[in-house]
């Protein structure tokens, strides 16, 4: 295990230094929440211009200081260029002439710009306004700009750059730099998500997880279990936090266990502590922006104001949230059908409770507010019944009784019915068209249009199968957090309709293309894919070592059910082989 990384994020540096060197030099403020490597930014872009020849003059503001007049300058003051004055006001004149003469020599860097005292804001206010000195300031998104520092944002003497935290593939490099191979996707997924990208918080996740022995190698890459935040961070957010008034603490704790939170659940007396809220980087708009809906600004706000909870206080927050949700005119019954689906789709997850799930799942289609929810019911139902329960000739009983009554939304059911038909040894409904889907907007839509698509491509229907692709495609993108394989599998799809219609060059360059995507789930397909393409040109030997690949992968994922096929490739071609 080696030190901790940092990432460069090169174009934000290079951007930085391009201002602050142009003629005049923009100033620039460096926005963003805490611990997402603003002041580690600061640095880089402080290291490359004294590289330059220029004099970085740091100063660091902090809130203990910022009732004290010139606190944040004391350190500059007691420097031994202008320390010959008595007077603290002949030292700081002195201060100001001296760099804002030689404006082009200095950067001046300020970390926490917003807690800096005013006098000392306003020494900076004239350093920029007046001499034009490149200024570098930090900010984090919970302090409010005033004063002087404000009046450079409202008479346009910096830019601000908001920074985000890191990427994905960032996240990637960082561990993989740390931990001196590739993390298992899992792990990087469930780190990334928890972090939202933040460095900080990502660095002391891991290092908690390394303390604890919840990293090790595995399989398929280094194996990190989920730990929780250290105390001290969460201290260190709850501490951020502690500024909130109770009012606003409490709209943030409902929103916590809640979100995303719909704009119709915040009542009129609460909109200026959401808006005070949204100012200080607690929360954030969901998207689409347009619908108004929010959530906090980071998943560790979530942890803090929940750990800082009782067990009797949080089933109170979660009473009220919900009352608030139940409470909302807009579509109440959908609401309520809502939560009976969700009900029933978890018991089905935990699988221990037959009975109690069938009757979830009825009083859910009976809750149903429309014909369209009846079927989205019936796919999660049949779903339910065919998969955990081995039984789909019962779902396919079930959804044949109900499809004649379903009109147009029949179109959503009638995939799934398809599929357990075929499991239930029904081969003739390979010979049933189906409806495209392409007007359909809903996950359930997503599920047809997929369904359809392989359906088709068994039945040799190669152009139903292409406008089955082509209709879920869009699809795929709209609702990929609900169904993250749904592009896997159109994929799929659209390669098989290559193989269909004869264009084999045209189906392995598709193949080798998706095998190109980062932390490709479907990554064991393409090499079941791109195996069976060698075989059956005669290139045993190029196929050999990609089915035995596809069996490993389809073994960490496998969301098509290949793994079976993929071990018979594999002795197919050592049988051709002669082995």
């Amino acid at each position: 295990m080696g030190t901790w990384p940092i990432v460069a994020r090169g174009a934000v540096v290079d951007g930085l230094v391009a201002g602050l060197t142009r003629t005049p030099p923009r100033s620039q403020l460096l926005r963003g929440p805490s611990g997402v490597g603003k002041t580690t930014l600061a640095a880089a872009v402080s290291s490359a211009l004294a590289a330059r020849g220029r004099t970085i003059v740091p100063v660091v503001a902090l809130a203990e200081l910022s009732e004290v007049p010139l606190g944040a300058l004391a350190p500059l003051l007691a420097s031994s260029s202008v320390a010959e004055h008595a007077d603290v006001a002949q030292r700081l004149a002195e201060l100001v002439a001296l760099v804002g003469r030689h404006a082009d020599s200095y950067l001046l860097v300020v970390d926490d710009a917003p807690l800096l005292d005013p006098a000392s804001a306003a020494a900076l206010y004239q350093l920029v306004r007046v001499f034009a000195v490149p200024t570098l300031l930090t900010a984090r998104d919970e302090h409010a700009l005033t004063g002087a520092v404000a009046r450079l944002l409202h008479e346009d003497l910096v830019t601000v750059t908001d920074l985000a935290g890191l990427s994905l593939d960032e996240t990637r490099t960082v561990l993989r730099r740390h931990l001196g191979a590739e993390p298992r996707p899992e792990s990087l997924q469930r780190l990334y998500g928890a972090t939202a990208g933040n460095p900080l918080f990502l660095r002391e996740l891991t290092l908690a997880a390394e303390r604890g022995d919840r990293v090790r190698p595995g399989p398929f890459g280094i194996e990190i279990d989920p730990v929780r935040l250290p105390a001290h961070v969460l201290e260190t957010v709850a501490n951020r936090l502690a500024d909130l008034r109770p009012e606003q603490r409490r709209i943030a704790e409902l929103i916590a266990l809640a979100q995303p939170w719909p704009p119709a659940a915040t009542l009129p007396a609460e909109q200026d502590d959401v808006d005070d809220l949204l100012d200080a980087g607690v929360l954030a708009i969901a998207e689409p922006a347009d619908a108004g809906y929010l959530h906090l600004a980071h998943p560790v706000y979530v942890e803090a104001l929940l750990a800082g909870l009782g067990a009797h206080e949080r089933s109170e927050r979660r009473r009220a949230a919900a009352e608030r949700l139940l409470a909302i005119d807009e579509e109440p019954l959908r609401f309520t059908a809502l939560c009976a689906l969700v009900r029933a789709s978890a018991l089905s997850a935990l699988g221990d409770d037959p009975a109690g799930v069938d009757t979830a799942f009825a009083r859910a289609a009976e809750l149903a507010l429309d014909v369209e929810a009846r079927a989205r019911v019936e796919v999660r139902w049949g779903q339910h019944t065919a998969l955990r329960e081995h039984d789909p000739a019962r779902a396919a009983r079930r959804a044949s009784e109900l499809l004649p009554t379903l009109g147009a939304a029949a179109d959503l059911l009638a995939p799934d019915l398809a599929k357990w038909r075929l499991m239930a040894g029904d081969a003739s409904a390979l010979d049933t068209p189906l409806a495209p889907q392409a007007e359909a907007e809903s996950a359930a839509a997503l599920n047809a249009a997929i369904g359809m698509a392989m359906m088709a491509t068994m039945a040799g229907r190669v152009v139903e199968a292409r406008q089955a692709v082509e209709a879920g495609r869009p699809l795929a993108d709209r609702f990929a957090a609900v169904q993250p394989f749904a592009g896997g599998l159109l994929d799929l799809s659209a390669f098989l309709v290559h193989v269909a219609d004869g264009r084999i060059a045209e189906a392995r360059a598709f193949a080798e293309e998706c095998r190109l995507q980062p932390f490709a789930d479907s990554a064991g397909v393409w090499s079941y894919a791109l195996a069976l393409v060698h075989l059956h040109a005669g290139r045993l030997h190029d196929a050999l070592p990609l089915a035995l690949l596809a069996i490993e992968q389809l073994r960490w994922r496998d969301f098509t059910g290949l793994v079976g096929p993929a071990i018979a490739l594999g002795a197919t071609v050592h049988a051709q082989l002669g082995e």
